[in-house]
């Protein structure tokens, strides 16, 4: 079963599927998909916001990709 993603924004609406996307990344705007046709769509739903354990986007990648993200190193989570 093939499965799609919709990116809506004001100006456009993007259509993929899943498998197309091979990374994520953060603009000013909000969460890019990187596609392997070189495109990157942005969704300005996600954006990056602050976290201990995980950003809130990572249930996004998680879903769409099937693998949960790695943070940056430095973005790790401070030890309390």
């Amino acid at each position: 079963m093939d499965r799609w993603v919709t990116v809506r924004n004001p100006l456009r609406r993007y259509r993929f599927a899943a498998a197309d996307v091979t990374g994520f990344s953060f603009t000013g705007f909000g969460l890019a998909f990187h596609l392997a046709n070189g495109q990157r769509p942005v969704s300005f739903v996600f954006q990056d916001t602050a976290h201990r354990a995980a950003p809130r986007w990572f249930q996004v990648a998680e879903a769409i990709t099937g693998q949960t993200p790695e943070l940056p190193p430095d973005e790790q989570p401070d030890e309390d």
